[in-house]
């Protein structure tokens, strides 16, 4: 046997055992009926539409090579159990459940009750990374029964697709593909609607179906994967319109074979939908016959004879209804049956021969078909996802045979600790801020915010939204008048779970910065319920920080366990950081997708940005900042002069990888109109450093500009005469540059107004001027002679990078 490993968290305590490979068939069979064949002599094409490309780059090269050899192959996926329960309900139910029956053979490991290990008490306390044993009063723990890795088996995925559905799980969104296949896709739906994991993975379908979906214009397999790849991702929208097109365009179930795609049960409900509409049809026809036979349809006797036997013509033209086509209508469309209707032709008032004379009658069969086809095609517009819906509210679900965990095993590791760690008291709050001392403890009002319901941090924000981080620019010239107000860069409104933070951003208070403070100064707080797992998995300065706290702990338990260890229980203290933001970017972190904000603004996004800077997290917020970013750039575009908005950019591109471009647009911006390091005040936003860069850059460039403007009037003092030999060309007296921007050094150079070369202005004893916009060259000019230098300055501001302004 050939085992793969790949892990996904090297410190994981689950195993994913992938077996047999890239075995399951999840790409349906359509059969469509040739055009022109009658009832009875059908003939039936398949539908061979290409949906594998692009094609995925594979992993694991040896799957495919070891098909040849008909040597089994398994894949084994190394993963943290905390992010798979929290992300799936299908893992917390099996990882949460009784494990004795599925406990490797001769293990002596008995997992604890949930009981023992619910009663769990502070027995540490670290303040600023200084440790103070505090008496346990905890029981003791048995220092043998270490936690066990456990391994859940699955059959026939794709291991690239399981790869990528548990990276998005666990946070790693920076090598998140783009574009894909629409097989490929289907393969990652098929995962996530098993594991019922789409919370975790909905920003991912969303970007998904940005760049590849589009409605299919014909019926066939790829109209029912993208039917399955809207249900499993929970897009509403989108599968009411496919589910719609099915209905409409469907040719019946014994077409279709669906392999292992489990959309079996779907595709019977739409069926129905479809044998539903054209038995109406039929039933409607016979209706309007009888109505015809009786004269209780048309004007008059002549009208309802010729009705009638216009009627009895078309249906034995037309064998799918003389007589009825029986139910299941195999091979016709809801889409057919109202075409061939609409075909049926219009009777002429007249007698035979008198042509000229013949004039159409405003009574006609579809005219009497009419009112109930507009309702079948409203019926199919308005179908909606809830018809599909069971009464648990819950989408109904096949349930495959073949893709299914088979078990759960148990084997140990060696120990790190002796017993597992107690509670632990951290502060880590974000620098420059000092941490205070909280007063009225009793009377703060607090805000409970859960992410986790089993998480074992809780991260306790005070003082929320203090942290103003909007920058001041100092300037008494029009630019600095035109710029935006501080309130045009506060959070909008909070939607969905996010509104238990409102009363936080209340409107009746005093603006300091940007966001609203309190009148009455109530002191708040927030505390939110996290998983130490997904934090240490997500942020470097989280990893650090528990890790060196678990370090301390271990010298600080005891020899002698008689009990199952408490499970640990860490308290987190920070201050300052607006509540919306640090709840955004835990939510991400604990891939809790569903209901954050799709569409935020730039004040939001770079307070975002200072969280995910401080907790060095970039990776696992790679996806929603892409989408953010396009949203903000499509509504407001990129700002071309220095004001707030420039400042905010570039500090965001300082933060999130891979933005060099907007970085160095908005870095050339700041440079050219920049004035000295009293002309900005960053406030709270972690920009000094950048901006004393970028100051360092602004003095370099007017000193090249001066230095060229020295060089240039030196060689004028000194030469003999201008390139043409005129001695009368002279040069003009520098100005000093204190308070100067490059820009306006730059326009000393390009638009100085100097005196045209005699030898450039013959027959004339009136002093002339250089036009600095009539686009011609002056060599003798000083402009010409500084060009070599404007031209190293301007390539300077185009070349700068965020990492030429980092520590």
């Amino acid at each position: 046997m050939v085992v793969l490993t790949h892990d996904v968290d090297p410190q994981g305590d689950l195993i994913v055992v992938l077996k047999e490979p890239n075995s399951a068939n999840l790409v349906p069979e359509v059969f469509i009926r040739k055009p022109g064949t009658v009832k009875g002599k059908s003939e039936w094409y398949s539908d061979e539409d290409a949906l594998n490309h692009p094609k995925v780059e594979p992993v694991f090269t040896a799957v495919e090579g070891s098909e040849s050899d008909k040597e089994p192959v398994e894949v084994h996926f190394r993963v943290s159990s905390q992010h798979m329960k929290l992300a799936s309900p299908f893992f917390k139910t099996l990882l949460n459940g009784p494990w004795s029956e599925v406990t490797v053979a001769g293990s002596p490991y008995t997992p604890a009750s949930r009981a023992e290990s619910a009663s769990l008490e502070p027995s540490a306390e670290i303040f600023d990374d200084t440790f103070e044993e505090v008496p346990p009063r905890t029981t003791a723990c048995n220092s043998s029964s270490p936690p066990p890795t456990r391994e859940v088996i699955a059959h026939g995925w794709s291991p690239e697709a399981l790869l990528l559905v548990l990276k998005v799980i666990h946070g790693m969104n920076d090598e998140f593909p783009l574009v894909i296949s629409v097989e490929f896709l289907a393969e990652v739906a098929t995962i996530v609607d098993y594991y019922h994991c789409w919370t975790a993975v909905q920003l991912a379908g969303v970007v998904w179906r940005q760049t590849l979906y589009s409605l299919p214009l014909t019926y066939g397999k790829r109209c029912i994967l993208w039917l399955f790849i809207a249900w499993a991702f929970g897009w509403k929208d989108t599968f009411s319109k496919l589910a719609s097109f099915v209905i409409e365009h469907g040719e019946g179930l014994e077409l279709v074979k669906s392999n292992e795609l489990p959309v079996r049960t779907i595709l019977e409900k739409l069926d129905a939908k479809r044998q539903e509409c054209i038995a109406k049809i039929i039933t409607r026809l016979n209706e309007l016959t009888e109505e015809l036979l009786d004269g209780r349809a048309g004007c008059d006797h002549r009208c309802s004879s010729m009705l009638l036997g216009s009627l009895l013509r078309e249906r034995r033209d037309l064998p799918l209804l003389d007589p009825d086509l029986q139910s299941p209508y195999t091979g016709y469309s809801v889409y057919k049956y109202s075409l061939k209707i609409s075909a049926f032709r219009a009777m002429d008032w007249g007698y035979m021969g008198w042509a000229e004379s013949a004039t159409a009658h405003r009574c006609t069969i579809l005219t009497l078909m009419e009112p109930l086809l507009k309702t079948i095609d409203n019926d199919i517009k308005n179908f909606n996802m809830s018809e599909t819906v069971t009464g648990s509210g819950q989408l109904m679900r096949h349930q495959n045979t073949i893709l299914h965990p088979v078990g759960f095993l148990f084997f140990h590791n060696k120990p790190l600790l002796s017993c597992q760690a107690s509670f632990f008291f951290l502060y880590f709050v974000p620098s420059p801020l000092k941490l205070t001392t909280l007063k009225n403890l009793f009377v703060m009002k607090t805000i409970s915010y859960v992410i986790d319901p089993d998480g074992d941090v809780e991260l306790l924000l005070t003082k929320p939204n203090s942290n103003q981080i909007i920058p001041k620019i100092h300037s008494d010239d029009y630019s600095s008048h035109t710029d935006l107000s501080d309130c045009c860069f506060d959070n909008p409104p909070a939607t969905g779970r996010y509104t238990i933070f409102s009363e936080l951003y209340t409107k009746s208070t005093t603006a300091t910065g940007t966001q609203k403070v309190e009148e009455d100064h109530e002191p708040r707080e927030v505390r939110m319920r996290i998983s130490s797992k997904h934090l240490s998995f997500a942020s470097s300065t989280f990893r650090d920080l528990l890790l060196t706290s678990s370090n301390k702990d271990a010298s600080a338990q005891c020899s002698a366990c008689s009990s199952s260890p408490a499970r640990p229980f860490i308290r987190v203290h920070t201050i300052g950081w607006d509540a919306m933001a640090l709840a955004i970017v835990l939510d991400v972190i604990h891939g809790r997708h569903a209901e954050i904000p799709r569409v935020i603004n730039l004040g939001l996004l770079a307070r975002i940005a200072t969280v995910v800077d401080y907790y060095k997290c970039q990776e696992v917020i790679h996806i929603f900042f892409g989408y953010w970013q396009r949203n903000i750039i499509r509504q407001a575009g990129f700002p071309t002069t220095l004001c707030k908005r420039t400042l905010l950019w570039l500090y965001i591109c300082m933060v999130f990888p891979g933005q060099d471009g907007i970085f160095a647009s908005m870095a050339r911006t700041v440079v050219t109109d920049f004035r000295g390091s009293a002309h900005i005040t960053a406030r709270m936003l972690p920009l000094t450093t950048t901006l004393r860069k970028l100051n360092e850059k602004r003095l370099d460039l007017i000193e090249q500009i001066n230095d060229g403007l020295q060089n240039v009037r030196n060689t004028l003092l000194e030469e003999t005469g201008c390139i043409q030999g005129d001695r009368l060309c002279s040069s003009l007296t520098l100005a000093p540059f204190d308070g100067y921007s490059v820009s306006t050094a730059l326009k000393l150079v390009k638009e100085c107004i100097e005196p045209m070369p005699l030898h450039g202005n013959p027959g004339t004893d009136v002093p002339r001027y250089i036009n600095p916009y009539d686009g011609r060259a002056y060599p003798c000019s000083i402009r010409w002679k500084m060009t070599p230098v404007i031209a190293n300055v301007e390539e300077e501001l185009y070349r700068m990078r965020p990492a030429d302004f980092k520590d």
